[in-house]
């Protein structure tokens, strides 16, 4: 006998079978991957809660500018806001990976850093289409934040 002999008890391999067990398995663990997610964000709700009045009174602060002398000082102070709130970030996830809410408040924090100030600049100048698109987007990334810590909160402890 050779070393390569067939085992006429084992059962045939069925690939479509296969490959419906493994999709099932990628799917049994994107479940766990968002429940640990939201059991994650879940525990940092005050923290979530706490950094978005953050983020809004910054925003305000801009938006309160009621002229271009007035902008540019709060243009001036924005880098120290963006710097805390970025420790923030830093503070309610450590490495970076684990809250759902991360995509937005980069987003969130890049439209402070940069082009927020510029866009309130320019509609004190007459020109405030550039506001209103940075004021959607900066709406749209609060509701969907908004919607994620609602999940959160309403989600199970199961660690």
């Amino acid at each position: 006998m050779g070393a390569s002999t067939v085992d006429a008890t084992a059962l045939p391999e069925d690939p479509e079978a296969g490959k419906r067990a493994e999709a099932q398995w990628r799917e049994h663990l994107d479940e766990e991957e968002e429940g640990r997610q939201l059991g994650f964000d879940r525990r940092r709700l005050k923290q979530h809660r706490a950094l978005i009045r953050r983020i809004k009174a910054t925003r305000a602060r801009v938006n309160g500018a009621r002229t271009l002398p007035a902008i540019t000082k709060v243009q001036a102070d924005l880098p120290a806001q963006v710097a805390l709130l970025r420790r923030d970030v830093e503070q309610i996830d450590p490495w970076g990976v684990t809250s759902r809410l991360l995509p937005d408040y980069q987003a969130l924090v890049t439209l402070l850093a940069g082009d927020y100030g510029a866009a309130k600049a320019e509609a004190l100048r007459g020109q405030p289409a550039a506001l209103a698109e940075a004021n959607k987007a900066f709406d749209e990334h609060l509701e969907l934040m908004e919607k994620k810590l609602e999940q959160a909160a309403e989600s199970e402890e199961e660690y």
